[in-house]
């Protein structure tokens, strides 16, 4: 670990990092949308060497309908996987608590297109089941995370109910013997895709003593890092939705301000290389 810090810190003496990136200068993004068959939704993100993929598939789920009231965050169900080789069980619950807090804990969508009701006035309540997988970790993988997520639920387009259900039996019983079902909303076009309340980018950085901060670390990085700071903006509305701080001494209020600055700008390029920008319909949501 001290040649890492001795090899790392030469580089920083001349305002740069081993990768050539400046302090404040993430890695490439690269994004690929329906990775994975069997989901209604994917994707596929690279940051730097860091590589993760989300997926989405809409299921039904009976077990919602004891609940006295259904809220948005009941019709999620989040999990989180790190690669085998990487498994870290502390790390995979720091991330799955912030996932958590950025997903389920802000209403992100609209979630009315999720509910519906057949024809004797039953409610029916659809499940999305969304995994964040880790393939492959050179760092900061909880920002890769949610930028996969976010490209993953703004393409996510709902199937019918009637398909998810046909779905469902024929992988219980034959699907001769499935039971007809009948809904009001029987279409694609009557679901179709969530409505966005919120477009959340997170900025993660390092702190590598009381002054130097790098955004989008790298592994190696986290590693040398005495402390972190995670900020989740709803670029909508230019708000923070998450912010966390672990480790390192307390930031001075003008650090804090300019830091905070600093991640805001870098979360709006970010978002400007994403496969889809916020139209003027999307504002006025």
């Amino acid at each position: 670990m001290e040649l890492l810090k001795i090899h790392h810190e030469h580089f920083f003496s001349q305002k740069l990092r081993i990768d050539g990136r400046k302090f404040n200068e993430t890695r490439d993004l690269l994004i690929n949308l329906d990775s994975i068959s069997s989901a209604d939704s994917s994707v596929t993100l690279k940051l730097g060497s860091t590589t993760v993929m989300c997926g989405i598939k809409v299921t039904i789920n009976e077990d919602v309908k004891s609940l006295e009231t259904v809220n948005y965050s009941d019709l999620i169900d989040l999990k989180v996987s790190l690669h085998a080789l990487d498994e870290d069980e502390g790390e995979r619950d720091e991330i799955t608590s912030l996932a958590i807090k950025t997903i389920k804990e802000n209403v992100l969508f609209d979630h009315k297109p999720l509910i519906s009701e057949d024809e004797d006035g039953e409610k029916r309540y659809l499940i999305l089941n969304i995994e964040l997988i880790s393939l492959n970790n050179d760092g900061n993988l909880f920002d890769a995370f949610i930028i996969a997520f976010l490209a993953a639920i703004n393409s996510l387009e709902i199937p019918d109910y009637k398909d998810i259900y046909d779905e469902q039996i024929a992988q219980l019983i034959p699907s001769s013997s499935s039971p007809p079902i009948q809904t009001k909303m029987e279409t694609v076009d009557e679901l179709g895709h969530l409505t966005l309340i919120k477009y959340p980018i997170s900025v993660t950085s390092v702190l590598l003593d009381d002054d130097l901060i790098l955004i989008d670390p790298n592994r190696d990085e986290e590693r040398l890092a005495i402390g972190s700071i995670t900020t989740v903006f709803d670029i909508k509305s230019g708000k923070i939705i998450v912010l966390e701080k672990k480790g390192g001494s307390p930031l001075e209020e003008i650090q804090l301000i300019e830091h905070l600055t600093t991640t805001k700008s870098i979360g709006d390029q970010i978002f400007k290389t994403l496969p889809f920008q916020l139209t003027d319909e999307s504002m006025e949501t």
